[in-house]
């Protein structure tokens, strides 16, 4: 092998100091003249830096691609220190602590390693280098023989893919989903940290698991599983679960993975929780079952104050002149008696139109402070008497119960209409208990009802052990006039009013219920931070007077009731139909009546528009407001006006002499006043 060259290409091949050529003759100095030139040939076209180091640490020879490599001519790098001109400084120690252990005969011939050289620019190519080592005729080492590969572009590949895989893992983990990849039996070969932070178990245990086992918690894929399916048509697959091994829903997404042959090798899972998406789902649908309800009673309530103001008026008149006809019927007559089933009747009627605006929620009542377990408890002794023996009733009422802000009439109504649907869903024969108690609700108790404030409720509870509702009853049960009663047996409405009175309250009704295991009603009542509550007010005696009352309502005939019922007791009366013509006849005799009685709805001025313009007149004269339901104006309101009465019709004679009465002794001047 030549490792330097004389100027004239032809000269004579002279051999490197590393060689010992003995003199043998002309014929076999020629053969190694062309063995030479043919080795010096293969070496030039090779694909790799070739050199060869004395053991000066000179550079003796260098073929032509690492001529290349370095940027030089080959004259430029012959007898060159190959150390200190062509490595770069940091790396000189470890390449001479190589080279050392190479001439001493340390290291084993073609050992590896990886080291840049510097180019003639002042760049550096990073080289893979593959040593061995060259003997003379007595087996000393003499030279280093060394290739070296250019791997500077592959090291920068490297590198990218490197940082490409880091930069794809780091992607990988920070998907929220979970993502998992599986062969074709199912075991999971790649997760990411989301899919560690869902199954709540470490990766290395992961990786060691079945699908089907860490998600649902199973021994085999189970039904409908989208992995299933994807491994057979070779499609994605996606599904919609709720998974109890984990309790939550979740969305599973099976993507296949395809050789370049398009075979299936396995599967990707792309797996989201959904939970958060369902429950408010599930919120929204329930929103609007609520919203749906609410208008559905809107509606109903809105036909029901529509036709209550007329069917008051009617059942008033009934109510009066009943009440006129009974006292002027001797005591033992059979009439009277009739006369008093009429009067029961319409009783009755009253009763009902008061339910209908109830659950509506369209009559004012005065709520006061006042403990539910007192009402509760009486109501108890009540319905004893009423329910079959063979109804097992069960009480726990909680005496400490927090004031809750009601009419004791609605909490009595309430509990009864309840108890009466328990013992008919029981078929007269079960267990009836009735639990009242103090509870406090969180702001995650009320998620359906965000108009409510968290804070401590008392709660009124009925349970029985009838027949149960399914899911279609239990969507119509507050539904004024439904019923699963028989024909004669109930109206459909006592539902409809707790609604109704569950809701003026502020309160929240909760029903729980399936067919064959009974139903429990829960009724939430706010508290307040009261102690006592404050004593019903009483009515005053019927009491006679002589005063000059102006009496205005639409109605003819109840203008004559009116009239009729109060002079009876002493007062002297001026009726008017028309509430304009009323109020000419008091704008030219303000002095001459001590008190107005006026029905609200009237055509042309109503019942508030005529006080208005009274008061304007006279600004301490004493008004009285009757409606049969008004949605224009409630009794605030119309106190605010400075009406001193608001009376919900139909009145009997009796409390409209009591009220007569009260109104007219409030505006009595105290002694010492003008």
């Amino acid at each position: 092998m030549t490792v330097a060259k004389k100027d004239q290409e032809d000269a004579p091949i002279v051999c490197s100091p590393l060689y010992t050529v003995p003199e043998a003759g002309r014929r076999l100095d020629e053969a190694l003249h062309v063995e030479m030139g043919l080795a010096h040939k293969y070496l030039d076209v090779a694909g790799v830096l070739i050199l060869v180091i004395d053991s000066n640490l000179r550079v003796s020879f260098i073929n032509k691609k690492g001529c290349e490599i370095l940027g030089y001519p080959e004259d430029e790098i012959l007898g060159r220190n190959w150390f200190e001109d062509f490595l770069p400084e940091r790396s000189r120690v470890q390449v001479l602590a190589v080279a050392g252990s190479l001439f001493a005969g340390d290291l084993e011939p073609m050992e590896y390693f990886e080291n840049p050289v510097l180019r003639k620019d002042g760049t550096e190519r990073l080289l893979a280098w593959h040593n061995s080592y060259l003997r003379n005729n007595d087996g000393q080492i003499v030279a280093i023989l060394t290739s070296g590969e250019d791997i500077t572009e592959r090291k920068k590949l490297e590198e990218l893919l490197v940082r490409a895989k880091e930069e794809w893992e780091e992607a990988f983990d920070t998907i929220n989903d979970a993502i998992t990849i599986h062969d074709k039996d199912f075991n999971i070969i790649r997760a990411n940290r989301a899919a560690e932070n869902m199954l709540g178990v470490p990766l290395k245990k992961i990786l060691s698991q079945k699908c089907f086992f860490s998600y649902h918690g199973t021994g085999c894929p189970p039904d409908g599983c989208p992995s299933c399916l994807s491994l057979k048509n070779g499609n994605p697959s996606v599904t919609e679960i709720f998974e109890p091994h984990l309790g939550k829903y979740l969305e599973i997404k099976a993507l296949p993975r395809l050789d370049k042959d398009r075979q299936i090798t396995g599967l990707v899972h792309i797996v989201k929780d959904i939970d958060a998406h369902k429950k408010a789902e599930e919120t929204k649908k329930q929103l609007e079952s609520q919203l749906l309800q609410a208008q559905k009673m809107e509606a109903i309530g809105t036909l029901a104050g529509g036709i209550a103001h007329d069917f008051n008026n009617i059942l008033g008149i009934i109510l009066g002149y009943t009440d006129l006809a009974i006292e002027e019927t001797p005591e033992e007559s059979q009439v009277r008696k009739d006369l008093a089933q009429v009067r029961k009747a319409t009783e009755r009627a009253k009763d009902l139109v008061n339910q209908i605006l109830a659950f509506s929620r369209k009559t004012e009542k005065e709520f006061i402070p006042l403990r539910v377990q007192y009402i509760a408890k009486e109501t108890i002794k009540m319905l004893r008497a009423s329910i079959p023996t063979s109804v097992e009733l069960r009480q726990h009422i909680d005496s400490q119960c927090s004031t809750v802000m009601a009419d004791p009439t609605s909490i009595h109504q309430v509990l009864m209409n309840l108890c009466t649907n328990a013992v008919h869903a029981m078929q007269e024969k079960g267990v009836l208990e009735i639990r009242l108690e103090e509870i406090t609700l969180r702001k995650s108790d009320l998620a359906h009802r965000p108009n409510m404030v968290p804070g401590t409720f008392v709660r009124l509870s009925v349970s029985d052990t009838g027949i149960g509702m399914n899911k279609q009853t239990l969507e119509r049960i507050f539904d004024p006039f439904f019923t699963t009663k028989k024909a004669g047996q109930g109206t459909g409405m006592g539902l409809a009013v707790v609604h109704g009175i569950v809701e003026s309250l502020g309160g929240l009704l909760n029903v729980d219920s399936k067919p064959g295991r009974g139903s429990t009603f829960q009724v939430f009542f706010p508290a307040v931070d009261m102690k006592e509550e404050i004593p019903f007010p009483s009515l005053q005696p019927l009491l006679t007077g002589n005063e000059r009352i102006l009496f205005v309502d639409d109605e003819e005939m109840m203008t004559e009731m009116g009239s009729h019922s109060l002079k009876r007791l002493g007062y002297k009366l001026t009726a008017k139909t028309d509430s304009t013509e009323a109020l000419a006849l008091f704008r030219a005799h303000p002095d001459e009546f001590d008190l107005v009685i006026t029905d609200q709805t009237m055509p042309n001025l109503t019942g508030v528009e005529l006080a208005r313009e009274i008061l304007r007149i006279k600004p301490d004269m004493p008004i009285i407001l009757c409606t049969g339901y008004s949605s224009q104006i409630s009794e605030e309101q119309a106190l605010a006006f400075g009406i001193r009465e608001f009376v919900m019709k139909p009145v009997d004679s009796k409390t409209l002499g009591q009220i007569v009465h009260r109104t007219l002794q409030k505006n009595i001047p105290a002694q010492g006043e003008n």
